[in-house]
C-alpha cells in the first residue's frame, strides 16, 4: 500500500528546500527511521510522477512535536509547490513486528 500526503509548507534557502511540512505524521509512519519508505512526488499541475532522491531536506509532519519527521535526507524536485502530493510506498498495515507484549493477556 501507499500513503499519500499533501505538501502544506516549504522552507527554502539559497541552497534549495531544507524542510517541508506535510499533512501526515509519524502516527501514520511510526517506524520510518528504521524502515525508510520510497517516496514518489506527483506534480499538482501536470500530474507527472517522480521518485525522490537522497538529499538534505526533512519532511515534517502535522503534529506539534519535535520528533514528527516523516522522512529525512530527501531532495524535493525542482519546481515543487505547496499542494503537490507525496506518496510513501510500502506503508502497509499494522503487523506482528509492531505488536506489544502487554496486550497478550
Amino acid at each position: 500500500m501507499a500513503l499519500g500526503m499533501r505538501l502544506l509548507e516549504l522552507g527554502q534557502s539559497k541552497g534549495g528546500i531544507f524542510d517541508a511540512v506535510v499533512d501526515g505524521s509519524i502516527a501514520e509512519l511510526p517506524m520510518n527511521f528504521f524502515q525508510p519508505h520510497r517516496i514518489l512526488h506527483q506534480d499538482a499541475k501536470s500530474g507527472v510522477w517522480q521518485a525522490l532522491k537522497r538529499g538534505k531536506a526533512q519532511l515534517l509532519g502535522r503534529l506539534c512535536m519535535e520528533h514528527d519527521i516523516v522522512a529525512s535526507n530527501v531532495e524535493l524536485p525542482e519546481g515543487v509547490e505547496v499542494g503537490d502530493l507525496l506518496f510513501f510506498c510500502d506503508a502497509g498495515a499494522y503487523d506482528r513486528s509492531m505488536s506489544y507484549v502487554f496486550g497478550r493477556g
